[in-house]
Protein backbone atom coordinates (compact mmCIF):
# COMPACT_ATOMS: atom_id res chain seq x y z
CA UNK A 1 0.00 0.00 0.00
CA UNK A 2 2.91 2.21 0.49
CA UNK A 3 3.83 2.35 -3.59
CA UNK A 4 -0.53 3.20 -3.93
CA UNK A 5 0.53 6.06 -1.34
CA UNK A 6 3.50 7.18 -3.13
CA UNK A 7 2.18 6.45 -6.59
CA UNK A 8 -1.08 8.82 -6.02
CA UNK A 9 1.24 11.59 -3.72
CA UNK A 10 3.45 11.67 -7.00
CA UNK A 11 0.27 11.85 -8.98
CA UNK A 12 -1.27 14.89 -7.27
CA UNK A 13 2.03 16.52 -7.31
CA UNK A 14 2.59 16.45 -10.73
CA UNK A 15 -1.00 17.66 -11.24
CA UNK A 16 -0.49 20.38 -9.01
CA UNK A 17 2.78 21.31 -10.71
CA UNK A 18 0.96 20.63 -14.37
CA UNK A 19 -2.23 22.83 -13.59
CA UNK A 20 0.52 25.43 -11.91
CA UNK A 21 2.82 25.30 -14.94
CA UNK A 22 -0.71 25.83 -17.27
CA UNK A 23 -1.93 28.65 -15.39
CA UNK A 24 1.53 30.40 -15.63
CA UNK A 25 1.33 29.86 -19.09
CA UNK A 26 -2.35 31.55 -19.32
CA UNK A 27 -1.27 34.00 -17.67
CA UNK A 28 2.06 34.86 -19.40
CA UNK A 29 -0.44 34.22 -22.89
CA UNK A 30 -3.12 37.03 -21.01
CA UNK A 31 -0.10 39.42 -20.31
CA UNK A 32 1.41 39.31 -23.93
CA UNK A 33 -2.04 39.82 -25.10
CA UNK A 34 -2.82 42.56 -22.92
CA UNK A 35 0.66 44.08 -24.35
CA UNK A 36 0.14 43.81 -27.81
CA UNK A 37 -3.30 45.10 -27.18
CA UNK A 38 -1.71 48.53 -25.10
CA UNK A 39 1.42 48.51 -27.70
CA UNK A 40 -1.57 48.81 -30.86
CA UNK A 41 -3.02 51.09 -28.60
CA UNK A 42 -0.27 53.34 -27.94
CA UNK A 43 1.06 52.96 -31.63
CA UNK A 44 -2.69 54.23 -32.56
CA UNK A 45 -2.42 57.49 -29.88
CA UNK A 46 1.04 58.13 -30.95
CA UNK A 47 0.09 57.98 -34.78
CA UNK A 48 -3.07 60.00 -33.90
CA UNK A 49 -0.97 62.74 -32.04
CA UNK A 50 1.54 63.31 -34.82
CA UNK A 51 -1.12 63.70 -36.88
CA UNK A 52 -2.64 65.95 -35.15
CA UNK A 53 0.79 68.03 -34.61
CA UNK A 54 1.05 67.82 -37.93
CA UNK A 55 -2.35 69.57 -38.88
CA UNK A 56 -1.96 71.72 -36.22
CA UNK A 57 0.93 73.36 -37.77
CA UNK A 58 -0.77 73.24 -40.96
CA UNK A 59 -3.65 75.16 -39.84
CA UNK A 60 -1.05 78.01 -37.92
CA UNK A 61 1.08 78.08 -40.98
CA UNK A 62 -2.37 79.15 -42.91
CA UNK A 63 -3.94 81.36 -40.46
CA UNK A 64 -0.48 82.81 -40.89
CA UNK A 65 -0.70 83.52 -44.24
CA UNK A 66 -4.23 84.62 -44.10
CA UNK A 67 -3.33 86.90 -41.51
CA UNK A 68 -0.84 88.06 -44.06
CA UNK A 69 -3.13 88.85 -46.75
CA UNK A 70 -5.41 90.98 -44.03
CA UNK A 71 -2.84 92.98 -43.30
CA UNK A 72 -1.71 93.45 -47.17
CA UNK A 73 -5.30 94.02 -47.94
CA UNK A 74 -5.84 96.95 -44.84
CA UNK A 75 -2.71 98.55 -46.76
CA UNK A 76 -4.33 98.53 -49.73
CA UNK A 77 -7.42 100.13 -48.42
CA UNK A 78 -5.81 102.71 -46.88
CA UNK A 79 -3.92 103.59 -49.92
CA UNK A 80 -6.90 104.18 -51.46
CA UNK A 81 -8.78 106.35 -48.59
CA UNK A 82 -5.54 108.42 -49.01
CA UNK A 83 -5.28 108.70 -52.56
CA UNK A 84 -9.26 108.98 -52.64
CA UNK A 85 -9.15 111.58 -50.04
CA UNK A 86 -6.34 113.56 -52.19
CA UNK A 87 -8.20 113.91 -55.15
CA UNK A 88 -11.62 114.30 -53.96
CA UNK A 89 -10.97 117.09 -51.64
CA UNK A 90 -9.68 120.99 -52.09
CA UNK A 91 -6.43 122.20 -50.68
CA UNK A 92 -7.10 124.88 -48.41
CA UNK A 93 -5.13 127.64 -50.81
CA UNK A 94 -7.62 126.65 -53.76
CA UNK A 95 -10.18 126.61 -51.75
CA UNK A 96 -9.44 130.28 -50.28
CA UNK A 97 -8.63 131.53 -53.74
CA UNK A 98 -11.73 130.45 -54.92
CA UNK A 99 -13.91 132.13 -51.97
CA UNK A 100 -12.10 135.22 -52.92
CA UNK A 101 -12.71 135.05 -56.75
CA UNK A 102 -16.69 133.90 -55.64
CA UNK A 103 -16.83 137.25 -53.08
CA UNK A 104 -15.42 139.91 -55.69
CA UNK A 105 -17.76 138.38 -58.40
CA UNK A 106 -20.72 138.74 -56.13
CA UNK A 107 -19.50 142.47 -55.24
CA UNK A 108 -19.26 142.71 -58.36
CA UNK A 109 -22.78 141.44 -58.97
CA UNK A 110 -24.33 143.47 -56.53
CA UNK A 111 -22.46 146.88 -57.64
CA UNK A 112 -24.23 146.15 -60.81
CA UNK A 113 -27.68 145.24 -59.07
CA UNK A 114 -27.43 148.05 -56.86
CA UNK A 115 -26.48 151.03 -59.42
CA UNK A 116 -30.02 149.72 -61.88
CA UNK A 117 -32.01 149.85 -58.86
CA UNK A 118 -31.10 153.47 -58.57
CA UNK A 119 -31.49 154.09 -62.15
CA UNK A 120 -34.93 152.64 -61.94
CA UNK A 121 -35.91 155.08 -59.23
CA UNK A 122 -34.63 157.69 -60.67
CA UNK A 123 -36.23 157.02 -63.85
CA UNK A 124 -39.37 156.64 -61.83
CA UNK A 125 -39.09 159.88 -60.13
CA UNK A 126 -38.64 161.79 -63.30
CA UNK A 127 -42.01 160.25 -64.40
Amino acid sequence: MEYGLYFGMASLALALIAHVARATWKVSQIDKDIRLELDAQIDNVNRDITKLEKDGMERAETLRHEFGETGNALRTKIHEIETWGRDTFVRRDSFEAAVTRIEKNSDKGFDRLEKRLEDLIKNFQKN
